[in-house]
């Protein structure tokens, strides 16, 4: 039956492939749990939740449930989509309300804006993904005449640099495991 979304309490579960039970990780009452993300290993389990009562932040949990979440700020960001744990699973990138590009580190908790959206359509649309090597974050931002180009964040040089054409429409950026090529 549809609520609306003042009434809507999202869930975050777990199934397993064969045997076992499904597990409800975020068992919070009241809150709405959102775009849930496997650590690169497989062991923890992030998503964005409402249940301090002061906004969205990211809570982070062991996949099976059982300890107790830690809760990384996610600052001055009302919501978070599209996001995406480096392969080194050291940090979370994510866009915010405001079509920031977001990258928290998991260790200290810092969190950094690299870049902001060109539109506003862009909140759910950055398609956020990191080398292999977790140097770099590729990302999708429109330009002013509303072609998206692919853009990248160098961690190490702290540098946003566009790889594609202002004038041809880009999106879906996508790393090669071989780590010579990348594409789009």
């Amino acid at each position: 039956a549809w609520l609306p979304a003042s009434l809507r309490i999202d869930l975050i579960f777990t199934v397993p492939i064969e045997y076992g039970d499904a597990r409800n990780l975020t068992a919070s009452s009241g809150a709405a749990d959102r775009a849930p993300l496997w650590s690169p290993k497989g062991d923890q389990i992030a998503w964005f939740s409402e249940a301090g009562g002061n906004g969205y932040a990211l809570y982070l949990n062991d996949q099976d449930g059982r300890g107790t979440p830690r809760v990384l700020s996610i600052g001055g960001s009302k919501m978070a989509w599209d996001p995406a744990w480096s392969p080194d699973g050291k940090h979370i990138a994510f866009t915010d309300d405001d079509v920031r590009i977001r990258v928290i580190d998991i260790e200290t908790g810092d969190l950094k804006t690299v870049d902001i959206g060109g539109a506003n359509l862009d909140r759910e649309g950055t398609s956020l993904t990191w080398s292999p090597d977790s140097r770099y974050l590729a990302y999708v931002k429109s330009g002013d005449n509303n072609f998206r180009r692919i853009m990248t964040w160098d961690k190490d040089e702290e540098e946003v640099r566009a790889l594609t054409n202002p004038f041809a429409d880009a999106f879906a950026p996508s790393w090669d495991r071989d780590k010579k090529h990348f594409y789009f």
